[in-house]
């Protein structure tokens, strides 16, 4: 499964050309603050951990991380993770 849609939404698997959203989400304090992380993140602290989740995607299945837009503009708004 590479997506899933909603109304309002379209979640769907990451892709390297994600780098630039995942810098802007992890870069922000406000944000970030929420995380287990708690602290904001460097381009190449996001590269790498983009990197880590595109390498494990097949371990998950259908599971795992996803993308999450707005389905009438393909805004990135944010990502959300399935898990057993």
């Amino acid at each position: 499964m590479n997506q899933i849609t909603t109304a309002r939404t379209k979640l769907r698997r990451f892709q390297i050309v994600d780098l630039e959203n995942m810098i802007l989400l992890e870069s922000n304090p406000a944000i970030m603050k929420f995380t287990p992380m708690r602290i904001p993140q460097t381009p190449e602290q996001s590269l790498q951990r983009l990197q880590n989740t595109l390498a494990r995607e097949k371990d998950f299945g259908d599971l795992g991380i996803w993308a999450a837009e707005l389905k009438n503009t393909n805004e990135f708004f944010g990502w959300f993770m399935l898990m057993k």
